[in-house]
């Protein structure tokens, strides 16, 4: 009887700590380089690819409306039917961050617009000034990666 209690528990916690882990979502995960003094910026984006993070790996997005000034902005397009489709929001980091290999991550509001295996992924960053008294904003730095996406995700 005891072993079949012990047996039941075991199994019991198997399974709640199968259940407890967290989903994993899809992002693009984007490893560049930005140096910037005074308004001359260098940005390359060294590499990007399909990846699944946590929650809380996710960075903050940004609608394209809403992107803070002066940033480093990221974003990706998917090619799809022969068009380039805008699949994400905008991943913006402060102006300031500087170094060789810099990481962050893409992510993707909606589901239907993450890229299906196979899919051609452009990504874009862009270094933006702060805005002038007109509200207009300059390109400081721009820099573009293709990949295909290799990853197979279910919501």
């Amino acid at each position: 009887m005891r072993k079949a209690t012990l047996l039941l528990v075991l199994t019991a916690l198997i399974l709640s700590s199968g259940c407890a882990q967290e989903k994993k979502l899809p992002a693009i995960k984007v490893v560049f380089m930005h140096y910037g003094v005074n308004d001359t910026h260098i940005l390359k984006i060294k590499k990007a690819y399909a990846t699944l993070i946590t929650k809380d790996e996710a960075p903050t997005l940004h609608r394209w409306y809403d992107t803070p000034f002066p940033s480093i902005t990221f974003y990706a397009y998917v090619f799809r039917h022969h068009h380039l489709v805008f699949v994400t929001p905008s991943t913006c980091l402060p102006i300031t961050e500087e170094g060789d290999n810099l990481t962050t991550y893409v992510g993707f509001l909606d589901p239907k617009h993450v890229p299906q295996k196979g899919d051609g992924v452009l990504v874009v960053g862009y270094v933006y000034s702060k805005p002038t008294k007109k509200g207009w904003v300059k390109t400081l730095a721009s820099s573009e990666y293709m990949f295909v996406w290799n990853l197979t995700w279910k919501p």
